[in-house]
């Protein structure tokens, strides 16, 4: 599997879970709990990281 097709793959992944991600944001942030805010902050900065990622590979 080369670098390209990897980068493709993980595009689609992300947009294909954007929506999900972002109900789960909103789900996370009415529920205002700690242990929430700590995961969403972590799911955050992964996402962060993977987009930027993404820009450095392309």
């Amino acid at each position: 599997m080369g670098l390209q097709s990897m980068k493709n793959t993980l595009i689609t992944y992300i947009q294909k879970n954007r929506r999900q991600q972002i109900s789960r944001f909103l789900k996370l942030l009415t529920s205002g709990r700690s242990r929430n805010l700590q995961l969403l902050r972590r799911i955050t900065i992964i996402t962060k990281f993977l987009l930027s990622y993404i820009k450095t590979v392309s």
